[in-house]
């Protein structure tokens, strides 16, 4: 019997032991379950407070304004409007129809001038990213590459001839590359492999090849897209910056723009790099690299340095374009948005170089990047942490318009009314006291007449 009690003891006890055990493993898990709760909320609630404060810059109408004035400097937009076309377009504006064709037909006939080829490689990266953006914003513009039967791709297959142009070349080329990756993802691509045959040879393309163009592809987005993220990745200084001349000094655009092109790499084919030489882990650490690069080139304005240690807006743009894509969580947008909108001037243009004095003399470079780096926050929140996205249908975009001669001369007759309604009340005050003194000076010398 007392054995029975001792053994029913020690089980008793064993029981008593392996529940409070087990207790305490629930409460751990609970514990760490809680706090992971209570960080996603704090994380939410510091990027809704961010997203509030950001908002309550203005970013909206400084982009408005900035996009207006690019489109009123540009009288006969061409080959060298490109930028501006492109801001526009990553930006959600649409331009007037004129402007849309003016621009179509003056660099296509750049392209016919040059026979489909350029000497750079950055010229085709141009074509691509402005002709989509034409195309999104309501013109004839392209998609896939492909605009009145020259193929701008081909200016980017050669890689080797890229890479005799440097990194920034490279660069661009995959930011290039992945833009028409996101733009073939979100369309019928059989469709699309049809039109680009019938526009490559002119007549009506078979099942069969529109087929193998589907599956082999004609335009070898991802082979490309491989290859130049292989490359950015490859030619980073240790620290993860990069440069052009082959010195130590950090290129802070080039850097900014070299996270742009991977970033855009990883969110296109992040999911599936088991047919790619790209690692996971060579992505994320580069992109990581990088990006700790960037900031620790910042002052405490948040502001940054040239090349030739100017501090200057688009450098700035630049890093806020690199720290949206990457989705930097601990990056301050709203002193880094301050900042840039101290270099914007009253007619809605960007300076490069701020100077106190006021002599802020317009750049339509800082002026586009200064636009492109207002609108990524806005895309971002609707979840396109992408660039150059360029997928947005016409029917979402804002119209932008340079106001004509009449309504300028009603805005300047609206300015002057108010002026000389503010005026008034002065001039009615002074007239008042002018009466009362010639009324006061009379009885005063009639006064005196007849002392005399």
């Amino acid at each position: 019997m007392r054995k029975i009690t001792r053994w029913a003891a020690i089980l008793l006890a064993g029981m008593m032991t392996c529940t409070g055990s087990g207790f305490s493993t629930l409460t751990y898990a609970a514990d760490v379950s809680e706090k992971k709760s209570e960080l996603a909320t704090a994380t939410e609630e510091k990027t809704n407070n961010t997203i509030k404060k950001v908002k309550e810059l203005g970013l909206s109408k400084s982009a408005k304004e900035a996009a207006i004035y690019l489109l009123s400097a540009d009288n006969n937009p061409g080959y060298s409007t490109q930028w501006s076309i492109i801001s526009y377009g990553m930006a959600g504006y649409s331009a007037p129809s004129n402007y849309l064709s003016y621009f179509h037909n003056n660099i296509l006939q750049k392209i016919k001038d040059k026979n489909g080829e350029f000497s750079s490689s950055m010229d085709y990266s141009k074509l691509i990213l402005s002709t989509q953006s034409l195309s999104v914003m309501g013109g004839t513009g392209s998609t896939d590459g492909m605009f009145h039967g020259y193929n701008l791709l081909d200016g980017l297959r050669d890689v080797e001839e890229v890479a005799k142009e440097g990194i920034r070349s490279e660069v661009w080329a995959l930011l290039a590359v992945t833009s028409l990756e996101a733009n073939a993802q979100k369309t019928d691509r059989e469709v699309a492999a049809g039109n680009f045959l019938i526009e490559e040879t002119g007549q009506e393309a078979s099942i069969e090849d529109v087929i193998d163009a589907t599956l082999v592809g004609y335009w070898h987005y991802r082979e490309l897209a491989d290859h130049y993220a292989i490359r950015v990745i490859s030619q980073a200084m240790p620290d993860g910056s990069y440069n052009s001349d082959n010195t130590e000094a950090v290129d802070v655009s080039l850097t900014a723009q070299a996270v742009l092109g991977l970033t855009a790499y990883r969110e296109i084919y992040g999911k599936d790099l088991s047919t790619s030489e790209v690692t996971e882990d060579a992505l994320n650490t580069g992109i990581a690299a990088s990006v700790n690069a960037l900031l620790s080139q910042a002052d405490l304005a948040l502001e940054f340095d040239d090349l030739d240690g100017n501090r200057n807006s688009e450098s700035l743009a630049w890093v806020i374009l690199a720290m949206i894509a990457s989705n930097h969580r601990n990056f301050d947008f709203i002193k880094a948005y301050q900042a840039l909108l101290a270099y914007q001037n009253d007619n809605g243009s960007f300076c490069y170089l701020y100077s106190k004095q006021g002599s802020n003399k317009a750049s339509n470079t800082a002026t586009y990047v200064a636009l492109m780096a207002m609108s990524l926050w806005r895309s971002n929140k609707r979840g396109k942490p992408l660039v150059f996205d360029f997928t947005q249908t016409k029917k979402d975009r804002v119209s932008i318009r340079v106001p004509d001669a009449t309504s300028q001369v009603i805005e300047v007759a609206k300015k002057t009314t108010v002026t000389i309604q503010k005026m008034i009340p002065p001039i009615m005050i002074i007239m008042v006291a002018l009466v009362l003194l010639i009324f006061f000076a009379c009885l005063w010398l009639d006064y005196s007449e007849k002392k005399i």
